[in-house]
Order: C-alpha cells, then sequence, then structure tokens
C-alpha cells in the first residue's frame, strides 16, 4: 500500500467540522458511577474519536452521486449502468457476503471493503489494480463519510498516556480508518498512546459491533485488567455500550455529535442496559478519571 499518497488523498480531501449539540430533551437521565480504579480506556472512532460527517450511512442518492464523482475523478468514463443498477450490484454484493458468514454462525457480519470493491469493479467490467482500487475506496469514503478528530482528543489522549491508563480501539472499521486517524492527527496511533494488540478493528474479524466477540478478543490482551477496570466510551449504546455492558465493563455513553449519537430507547433487549456516565465532550474525561 503506498501510504504517502493515500495520506495525500486524505488531507486534500478532508476539511474541519464541528459537532452539532445533541438536544437536550434526547438527553438520557444518567447516574453517574465512580470511575476510579480504571486501568485501560477503550474507544470507538466513528461519532467518538471523529466526527462523522455522515452519522449513519445509508442515504442512497448521496453514495451513488459520489460513486459517480470517484468515476470521474479515476477518469472512468462510459459507464453502461443506470444510477439504481449500479447501487443494486453493490448492495447484493455486501449482502451476499453477509449471508455467506451468517450461514457460518456469525450474528454481526463484517465486509472487507477492498474485496467489495473489486468484486463491484469486476462485475461492470472496470480493471484497477490493486492500489488504484485502494485510492479509489478512500476516495469515495471520503466523500461520502467526511471526518475530523473529535475536539480535545489530542489533549485527553496525552492526559491518559500520562496517568499510565493503557488506551485501545474497538471499531466497526476498514483499512483507512487508522490511516485517517493518523493523517488527522498527525501521529501514529502508539504515539498517541495506543497499544497495537489493543485495536481491535472490524474488517480484519470479519464480525461488526454489537458482537461479543470483539470485546472478547481485547480482553485477552487485558488479562491483567479484571472487566471493571475497562472502561468503553461510544457513542451508540448498541453497538458500543451494550456489548461492553454484556462483558462487565464500566460504560461511558458520548453525546457531543448529534449526527452520530445513538440512544436507541425503543429496543426492547437494552431496556436494562445503562452506561455508567454520560459525556458531551471529551475533555470530561479528564475530570471523571
Amino acid at each position: 500500500m503506498e501510504i504517502n499518497s493515500l495520506k495525500d488523498l486524505i488531507l486534500k480531501n478532508s476539511k474541519p467540522l464541528i459537532p452539532l449539540k445533541v438536544d437536550s430533551s434526547l438527553l438520557p437521565d444518567i447516574q453517574q458511577i465512580n470511575f476510579k480504579g480504571i486501568k485501560a480506556v477503550i474507544f470507538d472512532v466513528y461519532g467518538t474519536i471523529l466526527i462523522s460527517g455522515a452519522g449513519d450511512i445509508g442515504c442512497e442518492v448521496k453514495c451513488v452521486d459520489a460513486l459517480y464523482n470517484t468515476f470521474k475523478f479515476f477518469k472512468i468514463k462510459n459507464i453502461s449502468f443506470t444510477k439504481e443498477k449500479l447501487w443494486n450490484i453493490f448492495y447484493d454484493i455486501i449482502l451476499n457476503d453477509h449471508q455467506q458468514k451468517k450461514e457460518k454462525g456469525i450474528l454481526y457480519p463484517e465486509v472487507n471493503i477492498l474485496e467489495i470493491w473489486e468484486l463491484f469493479l469486476d462485475r461492470i467490467s472496470i480493471q484497477l489494480n490493486r492500489k488504484e482500487i485502494q485510492k479509489f475506496t478512500l476516495y469515495y469514503e471520503l466523500a461520502v463519510n467526511p471526518c475530523w478528530p473529535m475536539p480535545d482528543l489530542i489533549d485527553v489522549l496525552i492526559w491518559l498516556k500520562q496517568k499510565g491508563i493503557r488506551l485501545g480501539i474497538i471499531s466497526n472499521a476498514q483499512f483507512y480508518t487508522p490511516l485517517i486517524l493518523e493523517t488527522l492527527l498527525g501521529k501514529d496511533l502508539q504515539s498517541l498512546g495506543f497499544s497495537l494488540d489493543m485495536c481491535v478493528w472490524s474488517y480484519l474479524e470479519g464480525r461488526a459491533k454489537p458482537d461479543i466477540f470483539l470485546f472478547e478478543k481485547l480482553e485477552k490482551v487485558l488479562d491483567n485488567c479484571s472487566p471493571e477496570e475497562i472502561l468503553y466510551i461510544g457513542n451508540d449504546r448498541l453497538k458500543d455500550i451494550w456489548p461492553a455492558f454484556l462483558r462487565g465493563w464500566k460504560t461511558i455513553l458520548f453525546a457531543g455529535d448529534k449526527r452520530s449519537f445513538r440512544w436507541r430507547g425503543n429496543l426492547k433487549k437494552l431496556a436494562n442496559c445503562r452506561p455508567n456516565g454520560l459525556i458531551l465532550k471529551l475533555s470530561q474525561i479528564k475530570s471523571i478519571l
């Protein structure tokens, strides 16, 4: 992978974003506990430490338009499919991948998006080499889901590192996720305090949150920590808080951006799942720990 050219692509196609305030009427009433004794802090990425311009990806029109712009950027012409047909081909490939994994017993399957794009481009008779597919994938992602670091992120990471707290990540992610993080923050993950063996990326496991497997995998690295000494911070009560809650971890729900805040109050299986704390800014972590 040509890291420098991919980083250049990120820098040229990213611009500052600001988090949007969550309406106070949507915030749950959370009785915060004492977080003393925390030895490890694990973060979600999109919507927690990165502002996610898309919130939840799901707008077909925006995605298809971004695809056509990506074709244009790579000087790919003479596309003989309608927008609707292109979307159906792409979506069917993802559904088929999910179905194959579900047949193997994976409840929450995750794709490797490079493989999906490779199949898609082949299906519509466009030939790109592996490096070109990486750039194509990244360019499209930057268009549909622009990202920017959450305010105070680096300051908080430095503070946690200085306190000797181990840092990790569990994220629904693709190959470009750590690359986007490092490029926009100007430092590699290890320099920011993260242990690479404590970073669990869904695409490498073929499983997506809220699959508890991802949390169990990280626990194996944290064998010297009891569950109540691990804190997970995320913006989604289903995908972040629930699996961590099931493992007995401490949890904080991040409500710092209305585009990505997900309380999901109507889900019955979450009835007994309440976070141990709620924050509106990452800087509040310093006063809690």
